[in-house]
C-alpha cells in the first residue's frame, strides 16, 4: 500500500537510496542540476522523503531551505514549515516519489500560506498517476529525473526481470489498478 492508499505491485523506497552515496549523489546532482535550470529563491522539502533530497539540493546550489510537515508542530512554535521563508520567494518544491500528488499539495498549500510562491516542483521519480495533472490544476508544475515507466523500461531490458516488469506493466494499464496484488 503506498502513502496515496493507492495498491501497487512496486514500491520505491528511496528512502534507502542516501545508503549508496555515489548513487545518491549522482540522482542528487541532477535534481541539483534541474533546480539550477529553475533558478528558485529557496528549495522546501516534503517531510520526509523530500527533505534529503531537498537538502542537498539546496545545498549544492547555495540557497536557503525549509521543510514543510505533515502536521503543525504539536509544541513550541507550533510551525507547518520550518526554515525562514520571505513572503514572495520562489520556491522549488522537492519530494522523493510522486503518486497522486497529495503530499507535494499539502505541502504546497502550507507554503503558500505562510507568503511562498509555489509553482514548480520536482521528484526524482514521478509513477505517473496522476500527480502532474492534478499539480497542474493548482498552477504548480511537477518535474521528475525519471518516471516509473522509465525505470521500468530499463528494468525490463535485463532478461532476470522482464517477467516482473511486465506484471507491473499490466498492473499500472489497468483501469482500477487491481491485478490481483495487495
Amino acid at each position: 500500500m503506498l502513502h496515496s492508499g493507492k495498491k501497487s505491485p512496486v514500491y520505491l523506497d528511496m528512502r534507502v537510496v542516501p545508503s549508496w552515496p555515489d548513487i545518491f549523489r549522482r540522482l542528487a546532482m541532477l535534481c541539483t542540476e534541474m533546480a539550477n535550470v529553475i533558478g528558485p529563491d529557496i528549495v522546501a522539502g516534503v517531510a520526509t522523503g523530500g527533505v534529503p533530497w531537498a537538502t542537498i539540493v539546496a545545498y549544492e546550489s547555495r540557497l536557503p531551505l525549509v521543510y514543510v510537515r505533515e502536521a503543525k508542530k504539536g509544541h513550541a512554535t507550533r510551525k507547518l514549515v520550518e526554515g525562514f521563508l520571505r513572503e514572495g520567494s520562489r520556491i522549488l518544491l522537492v519530494d522523493d516519489v510522486a503518486t497522486t500528488g497529495t503530499s507535494l499539495l499539502e505541502a504546497a498549500k502550507g507554503l503558500r500560506e505562510v507568503g511562498g510562491i509555489v509553482s514548480k516542483s520536482l521528484v526524482v521519480v514521478d509513477r505517473g498517476q496522476g500527480a502532474k495533472d492534478r499539480l497542474k490544476e493548482q498552477g504548480i508544475e511537477l518535474l521528475s529525473v525519471y518516471t516509473l515507466s522509465q525505470l521500468l523500461d530499463e528494468l525490463a531490458r535485463r532478461d532476470s526481470l522482464r517477467e516482473k516488469v511486465e506484471v507491473v506493466v499490466k498492473w499500472l494499464s489497468m483501469e482500477d489498478g487491481e491485478a490481483g496484488t495487495s
